[in-house]
């Protein structure tokens, strides 16, 4: 028992020296040679966007495309202090499943901003800190697949694009949209999600869940459809 808590031990400390930090460079975001290990875009480059651990920052004051189609395995980070704009038909999966212990954090000036007609799928926890910006724009028609907690601690956010947002339900998980989440299409697919919270949708809220529990939100919808 020693020896095999011992080796966990040491299989972690193997992980953390080995994950990295790297910063963004005013450049497309799904480009490996545009993220660097220092914030003057010196040091080295990562070899994949696939080494548990690893920390993506986007860095204040920079906005950043991506153009590409652009793919995290579980367990990365990504802190966006600057802006990133995703645009064309690029298709985005942050984490790969359910498991997925990463983040994708909006921090206080920070700008996710959906303009894409690809596939956006997040993993993990999504959260959108004080002073963080989520927005979107243009008639996109694309989906964006919520996979883990989503939580909305900044002013009403609003996704002034076309873009059906589908909130994934594997196990509980909670939506919460603060003062605000303005959105076109709203799905939920699962069974057990929790959505609090201010939810504005522009055109429908489709629920496929056999239960939906609201706590003290506010829903303004133009159609509701619900199919058990």
């Amino acid at each position: 028992m020693r020896r095999f808590c011992a080796l966990i031990l040491v299989l972690f400390v193997f992980q953390i020296a080995f994950s990295a930090t790297y910063y963004s460079n005013n450049a497309d975001l799904s480009i490996l040679n545009n993220w660097w290990t220092s914030t003057d875009g010196s040091g080295t480059n990562p070899t994949n966007f696939t080494t548990s651990g690893d920390i993506f920052i986007v860095q204040s004051g920079q906005i950043c495309s991506v153009n590409n189609s652009w793919s995290l395995a579980n367990d990365i980070h990504i802190l966006v202090f600057g802006t990133i704009n995703v645009t064309g038909n690029s298709v985005i999966n942050v984490g790969e499943n359910y498991l997925s212990t990463g983040s994708f954090i909006v921090k206080s000036g920070g700008v996710f901003s959906n303009q894409t007609v690809g596939t956006i799928s997040f993993h993990g926890s999504i959260t959108i800190e004080s002073g963080g910006t989520w927005t979107g724009s243009g008639a996109t028609g694309n989906t964006i697949n919520i996979n883990g907690v989503f939580t909305n601690l900044s002013a009403l956010q609003i996704d002034n694009s076309t873009a059906t947002y589908v909130f994934q339900n594997i196990g509980p998980r909670i939506y919460n949209a603060g003062l605000g989440f303005n959105i076109y299409n709203h799905m939920s697919s699962g069974i057990n999600g929790t959505f609090s919270g201010k939810w504005y949708i522009r055109n429908s809220l489709i629920t496929n869940a056999l239960k939906m529990n609201i706590i003290h939100p506010k829903i303004r919808t133009g159609k509701i459809s619900v199919n058990l």
